[in-house]
């Protein structure tokens, strides 16, 4: 194929069918592979493979392997073509202790590979010489035990003795100049395998005392503790009650806290140092020794890199020596003029890399080009900045928003009404205990009082027993409602002179009669300054509610002046009041702020001096802004009316 398909074609069901014991291939019920069932397959030349495996019924998944010919000359194999040829494999990730880990491996030269596997974690470290891995296919086993609870890094190494009769590698693909196949080769590999902790869970069950709540009711919570076996558990606890709404907006899932308190002995991958890095053979080098001589020949002012061993798969390019000639004689052309003038920056004076003394800049305009506006740019930036931000900030300042105490300074809490308590008090996390102890009955009960929001609260609480080697948490739901409950549906603001509909949302609960007659009143509490910022077109509504049926009721009103306003909502079903609520809306101006400043310039003088100054206020509605005038002598108010 070339490239990488999107579609599976018909014809690749043959790459296996004709390779024995590559068809009925069976897994455990862990999903590992049977090892005895293995099969080898071997790409019949360079270029694009798509390998295939498909399941009965006619799943199949399917890669791409392979490099063309065009590939592996800019890229040949060099110094790791031995890692490159060779895929070890775990035949799973986790295992019990004492079981035996196997690491599959395909030999593909014509003699046997040395091992060496080093395996442990940051508590216990082993290592073995298994007897050599003949060609083909084979494998690697170590039994796993206390150095691999938690995790552990195994450092597997595989070493071909020089063999004179390897003269060239497999498939006759394309090797570097300075490779020499008879000589000896290395390849290292990173795994990783865990043999799970000892379980160290506790079950923790958390309780409301009732299922459904009302609004600034008193309530409480049981946790209970018990191990695997049931068995009560003593311990600490850290219990909370979130809103749920605000989980939907940020979600966060219960933590494991076994998980995040467990050390992490893995530690990191082994470090390993060989004298294979440092050995040159004597094709190798003599192969450098005659394309260096070559190289300068055809061109005497070149600056070469070059080494006498083959580059390796991650290198960033190969060597000079390893390149084709030509396209190394190519890269090495420079300017034989330099023109009188530039910036003399980073490679500045290197005629290869332009004039302007950019990065990279190899074009000689590039002075031209570059100049001086980036510094005129950067210095205009910060005043740029302010004056963008400024009004943003005045809008800010402008604009206050509600908050949840049931009564704001400079005006009395409006009036609740006989028989309803008007809800006010919102909060988001009303139930936070940090550390709670549990005794040897392993259950605790909590008391607390549910605040004035209405829907549903996740009580979770996370335990760790006495001995700390035990960890879990739990979690409950805690609906909170009335028979009838008011939630807002009002605008976040409102600009003087709007008008629109705006009110409460009514759900009734899923035990209310059916038919139920509902009547909701809105009331406006008195404004601390004239006019009000509000005006209500209309104050009630009465309809007919079903049970579980949600219903937004709106109403109408204008904004009228500049404040905020507070609005209470009430409903009462068959005379009686079911539930009351607290809005509150800010009116803003029409227009941001707009701030205008003058100065002079002061002179002592023994008889006073007087300055007027005057301002034309626009025309404007009654009510929709205000005027604020702030005096100040020296530079200290100036700062502070712009910072």
């Amino acid at each position: 194929v070339d490239g990488r398909p999107t579609a599976l074609p018909p014809e690749s069901a043959n790459l296996l069918r004709d390779q024995p014991g590559c068809n009925g291939l069976t897994t455990s019920s862990e999903g590992r592979a049977d090892t005895a069932q293995a099969c080898a397959l071997q790409l019949p030349s360079m270029g694009h493979f798509l390998l295939a495996a498909c399941e009965e019924g006619g799943v199949c998944s399917a890669v791409v392997l392979g490099r063309s010919r065009p590939q592996w000359r800019r890229k040949p194999a060099g110094s790791d073509y031995l890692e490159r040829a060779l895929s070890p494999a775990l035949d799973a990730e986790t295992y019990a202790r004492g079981e035996t880990a196997s690491i599959r491996v395909y030999n593909p030269l014509g003699s046997p590979l040395a091992v060496l596997v080093a395996w442990g974690n940051t508590l216990s470290r082993r290592h073995i010489t298994p007897p050599p891995l003949p060609p083909g296919d084979g494998a690697v086993q170590l039994t796993l035990g206390e150095e691999c609870v938690g995790g552990c890094r195994i450092s597997l190494h595989l070493a071909a003795a020089s063999n004179a009769s390897r003269a060239a590698l497999p498939g006759d693909v394309p090797t570097s100049l300075l490779l020499e196949p008879r000589a000896p080769m290395l390849a290292s590999f990173d795994l990783a395998a865990s043999v799970p902790s000892p379980a160290n869970a506790i079950t923790v069950s958390v309780t409301a005392a009732r299922p459904v709540e009302l609004p600034g009711a008193a309530g409480a919570v049981t946790v209970r503790l018990a191990d695997a076996s049931g068995s009560p558990v003593a311990g600490e606890v850290a219990l909370l009650a979130v809103d749920r709404a605000l989980l939907q907006l940020r979600p966060n899932p219960p933590v494991d806290v076994g998980g995040a308190l467990s050390p992490d002995v893995m530690g990191g991958d082994y470090a390993a140092t060989s004298s294979y890095e440092q050995l040159v053979s004597a094709a190798g080098l003599a192969n450098a020794s005659a394309r260096l001589l070559s190289l300068l020949e055809a061109d005497p002012f070149l600056r070469l890199s070059w080494r006498a061993r083959a580059s390796a798969s991650d290198d960033w390019q190969l060597s000079d020596l390893e390149r084709d000639p030509s396209d190394v004689l190519a890269a090495n052309v420079g300017a034989l003029t330099q023109l009188p003038s530039g910036s003399g920056g980073m490679y500045g004076d290197d005629l290869r890399h332009g004039i302007d003394g950019g990065f990279f800049g190899d074009n000689l305009l590039g002075g031209a080009r570059s100049g001086g506006a980036p510094e005129m740019m950067l210095k205009a930036a910060p005043m740029m900045a302010f004056a963008a931000a400024a009004p943003m900030e005045a809008m800010d300042d402008a604009m206050p928003m509600a908050r949840s105490s049931r009564s704001s300074a400079g005006r009395p809490p409006p009036a609740t009404g006989p028989g309803v308590h008007v809800r006010s008090n919102f909060v988001t996390t009303p139930l936070f205990r940090p550390s709670l102890r549990v005794g040897p009955s392993g259950e605790l009960t909590v008391p607390w009082t549910l605040p004035d929001n209405t829907g549903s609260f996740e009580l979770r609480a996370y335990a760790v027993s006495d001995k700390g080697d035990g960890f879990g948490h739990g979690t409950a739901e805690q609906l909170v409602r009335k028979p009838l409950s008011l939630s807002a549906s009002t605008p976040r603001i409102g600009r003087v002179g709007d008008a629109f509909s705006c009110g409460v949302t009514l759900t009734a609960a899923p035990d209310l009669p059916a038919g139920t007659a509902a009547t909701v009143t809105l009331g406006l509490a008195p404004a601390t300054s004239q006019p009000a910022p509000l005006s209500l077109l209309e104050t009630n509504r009465t309809l007919s509610l079903a049970p579980s049926q949600t219903v937004e009721v709106a109403f109408e009103m204008r904004a009228v002046a500049i404040g905020s306003a507070v609005l209470t909502a009430r409903v009462s079903a068959s005379g009686a009041p079911a539930d009351a609520l607290e809005l509150k809306l800010p009116i803003l101006g029409q227009q941001p702020p707009v701030q205008l400043a003058t100065s002079r310039a002061l002179v002592a003088t023994a008889a006073p001096s007087l300055w007027r100054e005057g301002i034309s206020l626009p025309r404007a509605v009654p009510g929709s802004g205000s005027l604020t005038a702030t005096f100040g002598a020296g530079r200290l108010p100036a700062v502070e009316a712009i910072a």
